[in-house]
């Protein structure tokens, strides 16, 4: 999983580049730096990618800032402190609700560690997060690509 690059690690990616493929190198004189953006990982930043799913942007942008106001911090604790119907009243689908709640528990249970996924390969980290319902592949190569 990436962690996050200084600048100066993106330009030093951006020369190697430039070095190998004079292609790129004119892509290089043409564009402005590259500005990293990942997203929060671990389990909040996987149920929200669930949340984001299938919506637009401002209804995902909405039930989140309901869940947020509602729940306080996002947390596995936090999520399992309500039932399905109350975080439904949050905005949430039932199955979002129920595919969040399995979640929670298996990052309780020690079943997946979200905060530490970074340290298994690519295979393995997408079989995790696989395993968990609600989780597509799509879902986890996204995860892994910007959390």
């Amino acid at each position: 999983m990436p962690l996050q690059p200084t600048p100066d690690d993106i330009a030093a990616a951006r020369e190697a580049l430039v070095a190998a493929d004079p292609a790129l190198a004119r892509v290089h004189a043409q564009t402005p730096p590259f500005e990293w953006r990942l997203r929060i990982g671990g389990f909040e930043g996987l149920f929200r990618m669930i949340v984001e799913q299938q919506v637009s942007v401002a209804s995902a942008a909405s039930v989140w800032a309901r869940l947020r106001e509602g729940l306080g911090e996002i947390t596995p604790e936090r999520l399992l402190a309500y039932d399905v119907d109350q975080l439904r009243g949050m905005g949430l689908s039932r199955q979002k609700a129920t595919y969040g709640q399995g979640m929670a528990r298996a990052q309780m249970a020690g079943e997946i560690d979200l905060e530490h996924l970074s340290k298994l390969d690519d295979v393995a980290a997408i079989a995790a997060l696989t395993a968990l319902k609600g989780v597509g592949l799509w879902t986890a190569e996204a995860y892994l690509l910007m959390c």
